[in-house]
């Protein structure tokens, strides 16, 4: 509020007052609870393993009947390094031949001193499975046509929509675009009864990506490092701190692996 007050509000003037939080200045040091109070922080050192993650996937799949966008839109998280808000603000002109415009109105950076800039990510078989879906559940819904978002919201006002002379530009306003997924995966998670939160699809992303470069013979910090270049530039501690969850049965499977190296060495 200090600081917020000072940049934002010039609520100082020219004269700056001590910084009532900053231990250098003699101030408080104000320290977070060891236990966070947030009913999600339960999900915070989890991520899916991969019989959990097939689970996961079909029941996305029935839920495409009911929810096609939103189930949809769930599926490219499990499948993608987006993070919810930039997944839902994806449009379609955002989608090429062989990767996504990541524009840099969509992201979320919170990195200090990292530029944001668009970029281009590459469409993986599986995204493109998914980009497949969504162009097939378009055709369905003719009325959406000239809706711009790649998930289009199920509450668009169709009398705006169609009166473009009264309502101008409103199939380009976020209240055309779908902007909250949390029911429709409260749904999957209640039925497949997994502990998970949305963040844990994403942390489940970048934890198999990191194993993998694990897997091609890479330390646990070279990997972090490769992964953490294109989801926290410049901020592998993030990455590693946050989003680097395996799960007790990949650890397993790696301490097994390394025991067969070394007994392997051994033997030699």
């Amino acid at each position: 509020m200090w600081g917020f007050a000072r940049k934002s509000l010039k609520a100082f003037g020219d004269k700056r007052p001590t910084d009532p939080t900053s231990m250098k200045e003699g101030g408080v040091e104000i320290k977070k609870p060891n236990k966070s109070n947030f009913t999600g922080s339960k999900y915070n050192n989890i991520s899916l393993d991969h019989d959990q993650s097939k689970l996961v996937t079909a029941e996305i799949n029935r839920m495409k009947e009911t929810k096609p966008y939103q189930a949809l839109a769930v599926e490219l998280l499990a499948n993608s390094k987006f993070r919810i808000t930039e997944c839902l603000k994806l449009k379609k002109s955002d989608i090429h031949d062989d990767y996504i415009l990541f524009r840099k109105q969509t992201s979320k950076l919170r990195s200090k001193g990292i530029k944001i800039t668009t970029k281009k990510v590459p469409i993986t078989d599986v995204m493109q499975t998914i980009i497949n879906e969504i162009r097939e559940t378009d055709k369905k819904k003719p009325h959406l046509k000239f809706v711009p978002w790649l998930f289009p919201s199920p509450r668009i006002n169709l009398e705006k929509l169609n009166d473009t002379q009264s309502y101008p530009g409103y199939a380009q306003e976020n209240d055309c675009r779908l902007r909250d997924i949390s029911e429709t995966f409260s749904i999957i998670r209640e039925n497949l009864g997994i502990e998970m939160s949305l963040k844990t699809l994403r942390k489940t992303v970048i934890t198999d990506e990191i194993e993998a470069q694990r897997d091609e013979g890479k330390t646990e910090e070279e990997a972090v490092k490769i992964v953490s270049d294109v989801t926290h530039p410049g901020n592998p501690g993030t990455t590693k701190a946050h989003y680097y969850k395996p799960s007790f049965k990949k650890q397993l499977n790696r301490a097994k692996k390394i025991s067969q190296v070394i007994q392997l060495k051994r033997g030699s």
